[in-house]
């Protein structure tokens, strides 16, 4: 890198680096002043502390930091930062209360306050508020199956009071319970901070290309959607479709009833490995969802009110299901914003983590075909994910190629359905009406823009006359 004084910075790295792996690395601020990093003390008080960037430290005491504008920043002169950087002065303070937090939030004397996964109350009175922010992680709850039939027959002798498990070795069954889900609702209105979810690939997952491009909006990605799952009559892709569900349900009752795998009058308990012990707020809601969106789906058929799902704690329930102890866990996967081939390993590779849907799914042995450059291709599903990552086929291909692999041995994946994705684990902010996030998409190395972008709708004055005018309190729990 090249300054305008003839200045040049080196930055080394130990193997080739990408643009995109080259942006990721240069988002974290590692520039100091050896000086001063040398003496132990750093960053301890003004002194002790160099600034070469918007901001330096006004004061820092135990419980207080406050930043101001630096004045030597170039940014603030070189006519490429107008309109950037709005904010002149940040405090940060420590308070661990959450009420105290909610009522100066309230009172219009903070700008962002989180709301924490475990207060569900709390999520509960501002879920439907315009101001909040549900911000994704890389994790993706899924609905995970035992679908091997040996393990099936197995559970159900163990359990018979659930009825016979055996239909769970029917693809179109496991499908018919993914269309019967309103992930919206269940996210919204069961997790009540996260967001549906279809795909392996969260909203936060980068799609390789050099211009940081997010993975879910790529057009192979919303074609792996698209494939699976069909499109609404408004082209949006939801998942849900009772109709299709039904017929689903219907065709594979009918199957597993002439294959002797189900009694023509036999119901079935289908249960699910949590981690909560005991059963929280938000489980019971989702089971409660749940439940009623098969109701929904089965009426008039003849598995209806004979299908029950119900939530069993688990200490260990990835390897429960992964060694089919248990019939139906929820789990996630996650990590790695900026390398999503990583992830996909996750369900392709034994070696490289347990596979929670080994249970019925062999990557080593199952071949799928996936389109590449127009051409069918076909290997197993360990290989094709193998051959995005480090040594593989694909691997040093060109974006494009790697992101047709990649969304391809996606929809593979989910089209054989050992597992059904159920919703995006987030995490819930609530912002002011004092300011704006600069963008309606959080991005891992951008998120909303920062302080960067921060945008103000009033001024200081203007704002505390506006807190005036609402009688010193504000409420934010209005519906968007």
């Amino acid at each position: 890198f090249a300054g305008k004084n003839g200045e040049v910075l080196y930055y080394v790295c130990a193997a080739e680096t990408t643009q995109a792996d080259l942006y990721a690395q240069l988002a974290q601020n590692w520039l100091v002043d050896g000086r001063l990093t040398d003496a132990g003390d750093y960053g301890t008080s003004i002194e002790t502390y160099r600034c070469y960037g918007p901001y330096r430290i006004a004061s820092i005491s135990a419980d207080r930091l406050t930043l101001t504008r630096n004045e030597h920043w170039y940014g603030y002169t070189d006519g490429r930062h107008n309109n950037l950087y709005q904010t002149t002065d940040i405090e940060c303070r420590i308070e661990s209360n959450q009420s105290t937090l909610m009522k100066l939030m309230n009172q219009g004397k903070l700008d962002i306050v989180a709301l924490p996964a475990e207060n569900d109350a709390l999520l509960a009175q501002y879920s439907a508020s315009r101001n909040l922010l549900r911000t994704p992680t890389t994790y993706t709850d899924r609905l995970i199956f035992v679908t091997d039939r040996a393990a099936l027959s197995a559970i159900s002798a163990a359990d018979p009071a659930g009825g016979s498990r055996m239909i769970l070795s029917d693809r179109d069954f496991r499908r018919a319970i993914s269309f019967a889900i309103d992930r919206a609702q269940l996210a919204y209105g069961g997790a009540v901070k996260d967001r549906p979810a279809l795909g392996i690939f969260s909203g936060a997952y980068e799609a390789g290309t050099d211009d940081l491009t997010l993975y879910r909006a790529t057009e192979p990605a919303q074609d792996a959607l698209r494939g699976v799952y069909g499109a609404d009559e408004d082209g949006s892709v939801t998942g849900y479709n009772p109709m299709r569900a039904a017929a689903l349900f219907t065709a594979a009752y009918e199957r597993a009833v002439a294959a002797g795998d189900l009694g023509p009058d036999e119901s079935i308990t289908l249960r699910i490995a949590i981690d909560d012990d005991p059963l929280g707020a938000v489980r019971l809601r989702q089971r409660t969802l749940l439940q009623a969106m098969l109701d929904e789906a089965l009426a008039g058929s003849p598995l209806e009110n004979r299908l029950t799902v119900t939530m069993v704690q688990s200490d260990d329930r990835y390897a429960d299901v992964a060694a089919g102890r248990i019939e139906l866990a929820i789990g996630a996967w996650g990590g790695a914003a900026d390398r999503p081939d990583s992830l996909i390993r996750c369900y392709t590779d034994p070696a490289y983590t347990e596979i929670h849907e080994q249970c019925g799914f062999d990557p080593l042995t199952e071949f799928c075909t996936l389109t590449v450059g127009g051409e069918a291709v076909t290997h197993t599903y360990y290989e094709w994910g193998a051959s995005l990552n480090a040594g593989g086929l694909y691997a040093e291909s060109d974006a494009d190629t790697r992101l047709e692999v990649r969304a391809g041995l996606e929809a593979a994946l989910l089209e054989r359905c050992a597992f059904i994705p159920l919703m995006t684990e987030c995490h819930a902010t609530l912002v002011s009406d004092r300011v704006r996030v600069a963008a309606d998409d959080y991005h891992p190395l951008r998120s909303y823009g920062g302080i960067r972008s921060l945008r103000y709708m009033y001024s200081d004055a203007e704002w505390t006359a506006y807190v005036r005018r609402a009688g010193g309190t504000l409420d934010y729990t209005a519906k968007n």
